[in-house]
């Protein structure tokens, strides 16, 4: 699998995304999902991943919008 370099820069635009997946693995690590089936646990990893991958598209957009030229005035 490739590896891809994150910089600091573009980890700004993805604070959403990344705090969710914090929650979500602190979640996975907690005590009380270490007693669910193995149905309800794939149920809550994927409602989890759904959501994240929906916040980690904003953080894209935004990233890219900070990398455009901002122009003092329109020409033309």
């Amino acid at each position: 699998m490739k590896s891809y370099t994150i910089t600091v820069a573009a980890l700004g635009h993805y604070a959403e995304a990344l705090a969710h997946f914090e929650q979500r693995l602190g979640r996975l690590t907690h005590e009380a999902t270490q007693r669910v089936t193995h149905s309800e646990l794939e149920a809550m990893v994927q409602a989890g991943g759904s959501e994240l991958l929906c916040r980690m598209i904003p953080g894209y957009f935004d990233w890219q919008g900070a990398k455009e030229p901002i122009h003092a005035h329109v020409v033309g």
